[in-house]
């Protein structure tokens, strides 16, 4: 077997490890709730690391060698653009949503791949039983270990299939951008813990999936423009290996709790803001009494769903009569008590025996970060800042 260690193969091998095996445990794991999504990540992972593969591979000297492994190298699917993108989508969609099925308009999404896989196996067959069975004749080039279709592809249809991937890399980057951001809302207007539900770490990702794509569309055209080297080629490969580690790394660490119940779906519409300040004036005094008096702000994880058992109303009418009486989502109206109950600690002298995380968390905040962010966007000052003030004006009462 060829394995040519170098610079170039080097670089790429850890991150083809890393993806093979955090790629099976998600395919395999067993004991979680998240039986879809897992399967999904598994296969987008394995699907970026096939794309490193064929360029370690080759660094390492398949292409080269001129025997089976040049054969393998030609004719293996290693590039599945036409699945990544359906397959991102509906990891996306099955991890926000716990009752996420597959559809049968779901599954029209796989069909360029099928198409596109359907094609590279008759290039094989074509190339590899059918001609060399009529002609008697070995492959014509790269030493006998490819064949026509394999070097030109089918006159047309193969360019046809190149040119769609354009288009469904576009498709599908609107289609997750366009429900990552409804997903966003959707959280605001039902959890009033949302920094832990953003996840923004796939957020993240798809800017970097949507950076590297570009990167790799601009070696594309620089390299139609004046062929380019395959060690330069090499960069947009090695930006993927560090994609697959960030994936595979931050897909390991998400942990959703099933009592979440998220319920996410692309069809989910967010309630109507009329600006109308005088509608729902006895079901807003019923929220604002209820949170005084009975402090449900304090269960740090407080949903809609869960504020509108506690009060024998529909969520949707809690919802609606935060968004048209207070143009607040759910996740505003329940931190603002939340600050206020911090307020209240730190200017009546209650706090100096905790720590600002302690006070935090016995307010109803769930994280440091989250009570950090909400804290300055309702007080405009810092918890800290706005503690050493208190404190200093308790000093000069005293003095």
């Amino acid at each position: 077997m060829p394995f040519e260690s170098n610079l170039f193969s080097s670089l790429l091998l850890p991150s083809v490890v890393n993806g093979l095996i955090c790629s099976f445990i998600f395919l395999f794991r067993t004991g979680t709730t998240d039986r879809y999504a897992d399967r999904f990540f598994g296969i987008l992972l394995l699907l970026i690391t096939f794309r490193i593969a064929s360029w370690m591979l080759g660094f390492m000297g398949w292409y080269d060698s001129r025997d089976g492994f040049s054969t393998f190298m030609f004719y293996f699917p290693f590039s599945n653009w036409y699945f990544m993108g359906p397959i991102a989508l509906f990891y996306f969609r099955s991890v926000t949503n716990s009752r996420f099925t597959m559809t049968r308009t779901d599954w029209f999404h796989l069909i360029p791949g099928l198409i596109s896989i359907i094609t590279t196996l008759i290039i094989t067959v074509t190339d590899l039983v059918i001609t060399p069975f009529f002609t008697g004749q070995p492959l014509p080039y790269h030493g006998h270990t490819q064949g026509e279709l394999a070097l030109n592809g089918i006159p047309v249809w193969s360019d046809l299939l190149h040119a769609g991937i354009y288009i469904s890399v576009g498709a599908y980057s609107w289609l997750i951008f366009r429900d990552f951001r409804l997903y966003q809302r959707y959280i605001r207007q039902n959890y009033s813990f949302t920094d832990i539900l953003s996840m923004a770490w796939f957020g993240r990702f798809l800017v970097a999936l949507a950076l590297s794509v570009l990167i790799w569309l601009g070696f594309r055209i620089w390299n139609s423009l004046s062929p380019l080297s395959y060690q330069e080629l090499w960069f947009s490969f090695f930006v993927w290996g560090l994609i697959s580690y960030y994936l595979s790394f931050a897909g390991l660490l998400w942990k959703k709790d099933p009592s979440w119940n998220l319920e996410f779906s692309p069809d989910w519409q967010e309630p109507l803001n009329t600006d109308k300040t005088d509608q729902h004036p006895q079901l807003i005094s019923l929220l604002q009494s209820g949170m005084s008096d009975q402090k449900w702000y304090l269960d740090p994880e407080l949903t809609l769903e869960k504020l509108a058992r506690l009060m024998d109303v529909s969520p949707a009418a809690i919802s609606k009569a935060l968004n048209s009486g207070l143009t607040v989502n759910f996740n505003q109206f329940v931190n603002r008590f939340r600050v206020r109950h911090v307020q209240n600690l730190i200017d009546t002298g209650q706090a100096t025996d905790f720590s600002l995380l302690g006070i935090a968390l016995d307010s109803g905040f769930k994280s440091k970060a989250t009570f950090n962010r909400v804290f300055k966007t309702e007080t405009g000052k810092t918890p800290s800042s706005y503690l050493s003030m208190a404190e200093n004006r308790s000093q000069n009462l005293h003095s």
